[in-house]
């Protein structure tokens, strides 16, 4: 899950709303998923749960019919669920690049920036369910590559030493003109992804 009204589904999707992707999902699962599977929405952990998500789950999972193979977790690692996963669907949360990089099987609802062939499902959420698929490894690579050559700069928001390195690294990106710029560390082939992923 994202968190309601994120800047993500406002203007890079065609969801007003979460609850509109959840009946979509739902309703595509119950109808093509295999009968011993499971669909688990997992909050965001910065969500407020002003919606209160746990009851609007289980509401459309009743009213669709599979509430006993649909679970809700409010709180949990990715990492570990991402071990025992099939399979992901998002709508363009960096949780699915971590599946991607994770080698799953990821369906992107959204304008998501990975969303290139090759590195996740590019079929219909219906056929997602049973489809044999895996990203191919050197193209994740090769993409998370571009991204940090692109758009990356080492750093974080939680502690001044990461901050200042972001700082100095933002800084020297725009001095030197190379924000979105393709590195001379990526080849040819890699140039060419490039261009899908910008696309």
């Amino acid at each position: 899950m994202q968190l309601e009204g994120d800047f993500q589904i406002r203007s890079h999707s065609n969801y007003s709303t979460q609850v509109t992707a959840f009946e979509e999902v739902m309703e595509s699962f119950a109808e093509h998923a295999s009968e011993n599977s499971i669909l688990v929405f997992k909050q965001h952990p910065l969500e407020p749960d002003f919606m209160g998500w746990r009851g609007v789950v289980a509401r459309l999972s009743r009213e669709i019919g599979i509430e006993e193979r649909v679970v809700f977790l409010r709180e949990g690692s990715i990492a570990t669920l991402l071990d025992s996963a099939l399979g992901v669907v998002t709508i363009n949360s960096t949780v699915g690049l971590e599946a991607v990089r994770s080698g799953k099987k990821v369906k992107a609802l959204g304008k998501a920036v990975y969303d290139v062939p090759g590195i996740v499902f590019d079929g219909t959420l219906d056929d997602f369910w049973r489809a044999e698929f895996s990203p191919a490894p050197e193209d994740v690579q090769s993409f998370l590559k571009i991204l940090v050559a692109m758009t990356q700069v080492r750093g974080n928001w939680f502690n001044s030493e990461g901050l200042a390195m972001a700082i100095e690294g933002t800084v020297e990106r725009l001095h030197h003109g190379t924000v979105g710029k393709i590195d001379s560390m990526i080849s040819p082939s890699e140039s060419k992804l490039a261009e899908v992923a910008s696309s």
